[in-house]
């Protein structure tokens, strides 16, 4: 049985999913013990990324509440824009002191970790997800 929570298996399985249309680039493959290397220096910038995003989502639901307006689409917006910007600069910040090779090291990792290209994913899927969240935020708030 696996051991991970249903949201993080959920995740990885939408990112798999999407390894479909992004497969991982040629040049990013890896031997198993180059995969062990990467994933032990990059499972733990993962797994905080994972918890700031679970706290991103719990942040977008609270914030109209603390608003103390009611909730509409653009919360949902704001929701998204959090659960994917706080990661992905808990990522950016994690690996800059060590400049763009420890940046692509991690990024490599994450496309064989799940399966996907992780440049298609942050430029199709995460950046325009946190577009959203701001105009979301613009309107919202």
């Amino acid at each position: 049985m696996n051991d991970e929570p249903l949201v993080q298996r959920l995740t990885a399985a939408i990112i798999r999913g999407l390894g479909k249309l992004w497969p991982v680039p040629t040049a990013d493959q890896a031997s198993t013990d180059l995969y062990d290397q990467l994933t032990a220096r990059n499972q733990w910038v993962n797994t905080v990324a994972e918890l700031l995003c679970l706290m991103g989502v719990i942040l977008g639901v609270a914030l109209p509440i603390w608003a103390k307006r009611a909730v509409n689409g653009w919360d949902v917006a704001v929701l998204f824009g959090l659960a994917t910007a706080l990661p992905l600069l808990w990522i950016v910040a994690a690996t800059a002191a060590r400049g763009r090779t420890r940046r692509k090291d991690f990024w490599r990792w994450y496309s064989l970790r799940y399966g996907v290209d992780s440049t298609q994913v942050v430029r199709w899927v995460y950046v325009p997800l946190i577009a959203l969240g701001l105009i979301g935020a613009l309107k919202a708030y």
